[in-house]
């Protein structure tokens, strides 16, 4: 290796940790941890597939009859008459589960919305050691998370492809920055 080649390179690697203890280099995970969130969504709500490729199917949902608080659903589904042939507070399904999610005609993963709009709102978070966490606002998700984990097997978590998306988007946002500083300190 000849002198200048090892001068470029430590170079390189001062810009690099320069980098990387910058506000752009922040900008750039949340970024890249944006766009995996974006096709986590997708994969989750849109494909209903697991990390694993897993797909969800409506035969998932118990058909044991269930009486649901009409205020949980999105549109007026069930029966206001319960089984017994009297007007009930809640709505009854018959059919259970299964049949909520034939009613309501949602995709498995979820009923309101909730849950689809906590996980797609952007709330980035950065840990220690430069980890970037994709995290939930409402308490009360993070239990229906690890319910539809433990019914669908993992899901919600980044799968391979997630993972090289992540790497390839942070990588070329980091290119782009190291150049741009290139063109700027040699103008």
């Amino acid at each position: 290796m000849t002198r200048d080649m090892a001068q470029t390179i430590e170079q390189l690697n001062k810009r690099l940790l320069e980098l990387t203890e910058s506000q752009k280099f922040n900008d750039a995970l949340t970024e890249a941890a944006l766009t995996v969130q974006d096709e986590m969504s997708n994969r989750i709500f849109i494909e209903l597939e697991n990390i694993a490729g897993n797909k969800a199917s409506s035969a998932d949902y118990s058909t044991k009859e269930i009486w649901v608080e009409p205020l949980t659903l999105p549109r007026n589904a069930g029966s206001a008459i319960g089984k017994r042939g009297k007007p009930i507070q809640t709505r009854y399904f018959a059919g259970g589960w299964a049949d909520v999610k034939s009613q309501v005609g949602r995709p498995n993963y979820e009923l309101n919305g909730v849950l689809f709009r906590d996980f797609n709102s952007a709330l980035v978070s950065f840990g220690s050691n430069l980890r970037v966490a994709l995290t939930l606002k409402n308490p009360e998700n993070f239990g229906k998370v690890k319910g539809l984990n433990k019914k669908y097997g993992r899901t919600f978590g980044v799968n391979d492809k997630e993972r090289e998306l992540f790497g390839l988007v942070l990588g070329d946002l980091v290119t782009k920055q190291i150049n741009e500083d290139i063109n700027t300190t040699t103008t």
